[in-house]
């Protein structure tokens, strides 16, 4: 079987279109294009009138590489920012009339099993770990426990951090500790296990791009990469020292993710601190690829 998932997140749209041999699927293609479908969220309560735009350009364009492979399945699921945005639905009806797919607006509880799913069985050695998945609007830390998931989903994406806390650039030291508390506050309830950690999402993938001072992103080479702590940390420093003109021109910085990557990056460093772990495993294998796993189980 050959599938297709287009995911709708808050700041990106991703698109994964994978074969199936057996009980693994390789990748046929991938891409991502920048759109902030929920830039302006928090003060308007509507997804962003551009950024809607650019997710109908995004998702025809998907489409068409889709079907240039052969695909015999495809979805499209939605996020942090389609949940909570008061027209998310009227956008996910849209979407549906224009392209004849329906949009799956996923519960917190449902992204987080995609994202587990696809981090776990992509990273078999890992199965034991706690699994956080960064995005634009939420993130959601997720482990297995006797038997049973586990979920600890908070509002601290990058996105909805840095239009929270940052109105400089670069962020003054005062906003940076600002959104170090919340981000304390919000995990304090996580009571996480001692386990090692795996992150997805495009602020840890980011973070490896920029730790091997990638000039073109190699997805084979981020997935399974160690970052460690003082790793982190020393990308923080150096981004928050820049204003983002500047920080866009960092090895293995997408210029669209520049402003948003430090507020993200605090998020990793919090968790990395709170979980006690000197480092985290990078994973490609997210809610693409366990949405892929879950829709073949359904066919």
């Amino acid at each position: 079987m050959i599938g297709a998932v287009i995911d709708i997140g808050t700041n990106s749209v991703r698109l994964l279109v994978a074969r199936r041999e057996g009980d693994t699927f390789f990748p046929l293609a991938r891409q991502l294009v920048t759109t902030r479908l929920g830039a302006g969220l928090i003060s308007t309560k509507l997804l962003s009138s551009e950024g809607k735009e650019r997710t109908l350009d995004a998702i025809r364009r998907f489409m068409a590489t889709a079907d240039s492979l052969s695909t015999e399945k495809i979805i499209i699921v939605g996020t942090s920012a389609m949940r909570e945005a008061q027209d998310g639905a009227i956008f996910a009806e849209q979407i549906q009339n224009q392209f004849g797919v329906i949009v799956n607006i996923l519960p917190c509880e449902t992204e987080a099993i995609y994202s587990y799913t696809g981090a776990t069985l992509s990273l078999s050695s890992m199965t034991g770990a706690v699994v956080f998945d960064l995005g634009g609007g939420s993130c959601e830390v997720i482990w297995s426990q006797a038997g049973q998931l586990v979920l600890c989903s908070r509002k601290i994406g990058a996105v909805y951090l840095s239009e929270r806390f940052f109105d400089h650039d670069p962020p003054q030291a005062v906003e940076v500790e600002a959104a170090k508390l919340f981000i304390r506050q919000q995990l304090a309830g996580c009571c996480l296990p001692s386990r090692p950690l795996v992150g997805v999402g495009g602020t840890v993938t980011s973070l490896a791009a920029m730790a091997m001072e990638m000039r073109e992103y190699v997805a084979e080479r981020v997935h399974g990469y160690s970052l460690s702590r003082l790793t982190v940390h020393r990308l923080l420093a150096a981004m928050l020292s820049l204003p983002c003109s500047e920080r866009g021109r960092l090895p293995g910085i997408q210029k669209e993710r520049a402003a948003i990557l430090p507020a993200g990056t605090l998020v990793v460093e919090m968790l990395l601190a709170i979980s006690g772990e000197s480092s985290l495993l990078v994973s490609e294998g997210d809610i693409l690829l366990g949405s892929l796993y879950h829709l073949s189980e359904e066919a």
